[in-house]
């Protein structure tokens, strides 16, 4: 099969990530089983390019986080009337970051195995002193402590979460810290438009952050995003844009690095990697185009059919269809997590809702993947690390 059948085939399979709860590793499990036709890097690039695109719509639609990483907490308070602008406002910044990460991506195979040693050697280390320095934004004693012990809390939740064995543990953790407030705050009057203007800074910073996240084991995009929100949970324009360019610069790199030989990070770059028998850097590049061709493709589909649904996004708004939009996700959680899913996603929700209904900042949970990462950095536990990569 030629490539360009490769890419039509992967960009067309990608496409069921609009489907909720279809995540990308379900797509390269099923496809996986198929004859060698679907098994090669093009086609499992392309998919996880526009996968990664299409799976935006029911994320913003339905506030529930993406696998990708996109946390949809901010995303849905913005979109009263307007969740169409909210989901163009994203894809604006996931094109640019794209790219911008293809444009210094030569750059980028040549220079990245120098500093992977490096970064990884005491990533730990700066993951503590953002930490420190987040606590120590809270203007009295008091305030810090009570967000120490409940950052310290979620992270607590998260580690149990990862050592417990649930299938995709992210999906009921996170739907459950972030999705559930978001559906509940709908009619709380804290929505409004998204404000206009492109962060061209932000774009970029998420290039820089996506190149260096995919450089350390265990800095999935998830935890970027959750990284991101602890400094920008006031500033949802801002964390948008950020977070939209980290998944998809990362999602570049970490599938076009898989290609020289560089450690993969997600299941999509595994399934990619598994046809690579030398180190290519001619290939890598090929794959970075074929990452850009589809993304790109998928994201400008998106944007314009995802504005045929603003009256349906509407209707979530209504008071009566939050208690619908939570047992679709809970049902979906079901699904895909099993019943130890569905108790991990009532537990979080719980912890959740405690910081809204405590007026605490949402960004407290976002230690729910930050303290099982520096468990990991500084080799307390290595259990979660195989549901991480």
């Amino acid at each position: 099969m030629n490539v360009l059948s490769s890419l039509a085939l992967g960009f067309l399979a990608g496409l069921l990530g609009v489907i909720p709860f279809a995540s990308i590793n379900l797509a390269v499990a099923f496809f996986g089983r198929l004859p060698a036709v679907f098994s090669s890097s093009v086609f499992f690039a392309a998919m996880a390019a526009s996968h990664a695109a299409v799976e935006l719509a029911p994320a913003v639609l339905l506030a529930w986080p993406s696998q990708s990483g996109l946390l949809s907490y901010p995303a849905r308070l913005l979109g009263r009337g307007g969740a169409a602008g909210v989901f163009r406002f994203i894809a604006e910044h996931a094109l640019v970051g794209l790219v911008a990460a293809a444009l210094v991506l030569p750059v980028y195979l040549f220079a990245a195995p120098g500093f992977e040693a490096l970064l990884s050697h005491y990533s730990g280390w700066l993951l503590l002193a953002v930490v420190a320095v987040f606590l120590l934004r809270e203007r009295t004693l008091a305030g810090a402590l009570v967000g120490a012990f409940a950052f310290a809390a979620c992270g607590l939740l998260g580690a149990l979460v990862f050592i417990s064995g649930v299938r995709e543990p992210l999906f009921p953790l996170l739907a459950g810290l972030f999705g559930v407030p978001a559906v509940l705050a709908l009619s709380a009057g804290e929505v409004r438009p998204v404000a206009g203007g492109f962060r061209l800074k932000l774009a970029l910073l998420g290039v820089l952050l996506g190149a260096v996240g995919n450089l350390v084991p265990a800095v999935t995009p998830a935890l970027l995003a959750c990284l991101a929100f602890l400094f920008l949970e006031e500033k949802p324009e801002e964390f948008l844009a950020l977070n939209a360019s980290i998944i998809f610069s990362r999602l570049l790199f970490d599938l076009a690095g898989s290609m020289v030989l560089m450690p993969p990070r997600s299941v999509s770059s595994v399934a990619a990697a598994s046809s690579v028998v030398a180190a290519d850097f001619w290939g890598a590049l090929a794959v970075g185009a074929v990452v850009v061709v589809s993304a790109a493709l998928a994201l400008c589909l998106s944007t314009v059919l995802f504005s045929r649904l603003e009256a349906l996004s509407k209707l979530f708004f209504k008071p009566g269809l939050r208690a619908v939009v939570l047992a679709i996700v809970a049902c979906g959680v079901l699904a895909i997590s099993g019943w130890l899913g569905l108790l991990v996603f009532a537990v979080s929700a719980s912890f959740g809702l405690c910081l809204s209904i405590g007026r605490a900042r949402q960004s407290y949970a976002a230690g729910s993947l930050v303290v099982p990462s520096l468990l990991h950095f500084f080799g307390f536990s290595f259990a979660f690390f195989s549901v991480l990569f």
